[in-house]
Order: C-alpha cells, then sequence, then structure tokens
C-alpha cells in the first residue's frame, strides 16, 4: 500500500513556482500600469477642466469690452477688461501680443496656480502642482470703418511637471521670462494641455 502512494517530486515543486511566479509577476505589472494610467487621466482631466474655467474667465471678459461701438469708437479693451487687455497693453503692464505670459492672480476664485484637486492657490504655494499661461492674439484685426472690435484668439496652457522631473528655476511662479517660451518644448520634463478659443466683446 505505501509504495503505490506517491508524492511531488522536487523538480515538480519548482517548476509549479516557477510558474506560479511568472503569473503573479504579470498580475503585479498590470496593476501598477493601471495605478500609472489613472492617475495620468486625473492629472489630464483636472488640467483640462482648469483649462476650460480659464477660457470662460476670458470670455467673461470680453463682456467689458464694449467699444469700439457706433457710440464710440475709442476702444476700451486696455482700460476695462482684466486680461484681454494684455494684447494691446495695460496699466502698468506691456503689450505682450503673442507671448505667453502668466496672469495675476485673483483668488479666491482665479489664479495661475492650483493644487492637486483644482483649488486655486497663491504663486509660490509649496502643494502647487498645475500652472496657467495665457497667449493672446488678433485672430481678426479690428477696423474703424466699418468699425468692427476685431476678434481675438485665446490661448490656455496648463502644466505641470511629470513624476520624477527635476525643478527649474526659469519654471518657478508658474514660469517666468524665456522660461514661458521652453515650456512647450520641454516634452521630457513637462506635461501640458492646451485650450484654443476666439474671444469678442460685446458692444453697445
Amino acid at each position: 500500500m505505501r509504495r503505490n502512494v506517491r508524492g511531488y517530486t522536487l523538480v515538480e515543486v519548482m517548476v509549479a513556482i516557477a510558474v506560479l511566479s511568472v503569473g503573479v509577476t504579470g498580475i503585479l505589472s498590470m496593476e501598477n500600469a493601471a495605478i500609472l494610467a489613472n492617475r495620468r487621466a486625473h492629472e489630464v482631466t483636472t488640467a483640462t477642466n482648469i483649462a476650460r474655467h480659464w477660457q470662460e474667465i476670458l470670455r467673461t471678459d470680453g463682456y467689458q469690452w464694449n467699444r469700439p461701438s457706433n457710440r464710440d469708437r475709442n476702444s476700451d479693451l486696455a482700460a476695462d477688461t482684466r486680461y484681454l487687455c494684455a494684447v494691446v497693453g495695460c496699466s502698468g503692464m506691456p503689450a505682450r501680443a503673442d507671448a505667453w505670459f502668466v496672469p495675476t492672480a485673483n483668488l479666491p476664485t482665479e489664479s495661475a496656480a492650483y493644487d492637486h484637486w483644482a483649488r486655486p492657490l497663491a504663486l509660490g504655494a509649496p502643494d502647487s502642482k498645475y500652472c496657467v499661461n495665457l497667449r493672446l492674439g488678433w485672430f481678426r484685426q479690428p477696423s474703424i470703418n466699418p468699425i468692427d472690435q476685431g476678434v481675438l484668439r485665446a490661448e490656455v496652457r496648463v502644466w505641470w511637471y511629470q513624476e520624477g522631473a527635476t525643478r527649474d528655476a526659469t519654471y518657478n511662479n508658474c514660469g517666468t521670462g524665456a522660461g514661458l517660451d521652453a515650456l512647450g518644448r520641454d516634452v521630457g520634463r513637462v506635461h501640458s494641455v492646451y485650450d484654443v478659443a476666439t474671444v469678442w466683446g460685446i458692444p453697445q
């Protein structure tokens, strides 16, 4: 009776362990890939929502752009708007047509810096994750005869560092100087989402 009872040999046990290890390794790799994909999806979704929020801010800013009109042929783009005026120059700020710039924070609802959950923060806050840059230019130049306010092209860029990427001093406070232009080409360290729309005023 005892001679007919057989157990597993050492070779069979080792082969079974090897097959099990390969399967478990594959499952763990898939789990890590799923976690990374979910994190990236969250980042892109959050950045997209921030970009859309800023496009709404720029459209709302266009409500203050009422001239030139039949009542007054003098443009109020520079005097009455908060962000769109950058294309011709605002009070205390030179014209920045077709150049990236960091919008001035207007907390608690507007800022150029946001945390992981898209809550606006002051520039330079230690827990900031996302940054906003704007670029404005003319899609159609204004004219006086006939009265035409023109149409602006509004670009919103929301960017954040890739995981493990080294920080660049020119990107501090959401970007300064030449760093704003370099951001769009720095695909090795920075992820970016772009949103482009047209904005026009509401003539009176």
